[in-house]
Formats: structure tokens, sequence, C-alpha cells
């Protein structure tokens, strides 16, 4: 039986064709926010497991935080990493993309910066994601368990 062995090349290939791909959520919403001069939605309403995907349309690099440490409320993560804002700031360079899926409902704000030769050198934008919980979804521990148990299928599952 002959083995193969998978060389540099070969794995290198293999991420950069992948990226081609569509993401997608189990949950099948993609919401889409543009960075341009502004946000292109200030507030978002979303549900729990929807991907939310911030676009640079920008010429120049935008950064984006959240300042409340929402790691362990999340479900998916693309292009967010950041030591001192619990996993959830990115940098993105013209026509670049990371997103972010909530596992639970509540109130996320986050800031949009970018560099400017107007003003005092660097402009902020403020958005908000208002994350909705599915009808049924449970109130308490106990019960959250056992819904998430019951919806296996169809809730969206960490580390993708």
């Amino acid at each position: 039986m002959r083995r193969y062995k998978m060389t540099p090349f070969m794995t290198l290939l293999a991420l950069v064709a992948c990226q081609s791909l569509p993401t997608f959520t189990l949950s099948g919403d993609v919401r889409d926010v543009f960075v341009a001069d502004t946000l292109s939605t200030i507030t978002l309403q979303v549900q729990v497991g929807d991907e939310i995907r911030w676009i640079n349309t920008r010429a120049g690099p935008v950064h984006i935080v959240f300042y409340d440490r929402i790691l362990d409320h999340l479900s998916c993560r693309r292009n967010f990493d950041g030591y001192y804002t619990g996993g959830a700031e990115a940098i993105l360079r013209p026509h670049q993309s990371a997103s972010l899926c909530f596992r639970g409902p509540g109130t996320i704000r986050y800031t949009v910066g970018w560099s400017s030769q107007l003003r005092s050198g660097a402009l902020s934008h403020f958005g908000m994601v208002q994350i909705e919980a599915p009808s049924g979804y449970p109130s308490n521990r106990r019960h959250l368990l056992q819904f998430a148990a019951d919806h296996t299928d169809t809730l969206p599952h960490l580390g993708r």
C-alpha cells in the first residue's frame, strides 16, 4: 500500500483554493455590514447563530473592535483576534472581510475606525448588534442544555 505525503505546496494550494468558497451558517443567514464612509447598518438585528460579516469597501484599512469580552458568546469567528479584546478585534485591508456568529441573545456594541486626512486624523463609527432568540429558546442553563440536545441538527457549532 502506497502512502502519500502532503507537501507544503499542496497544503498552500488547498488553503488558497478554499478561500473562494462561500461561507454560511447552519441557520443559513449571513448579514453583511459594508464599511464605507459610514456603516451600511448601524443597528443590526439578527437571530442566534446568524453570521454577521463586515466588509471593508474603503480604499484603506479599517479597525473593528468589540470592547466587551465576547469570546465566550461566539459560535463562529473568522479574521477576528486580539488578546486584550477577548478575540474581538479585526484589522481589515480593502475588500477584506471578517465575521462573527453569536450563540445567545443580547446586545453587543462595537466601533469601526480608520485613518482620515480630515480633522484629528482618525474617524470612528459606532455600531450595535441585537441578537434575538428564536422562538422556544430556553431562559436558563438546564433548559438550554435540553434545547441544544433537541436541536443539534440546526444549531451552529463552535469551531466552524
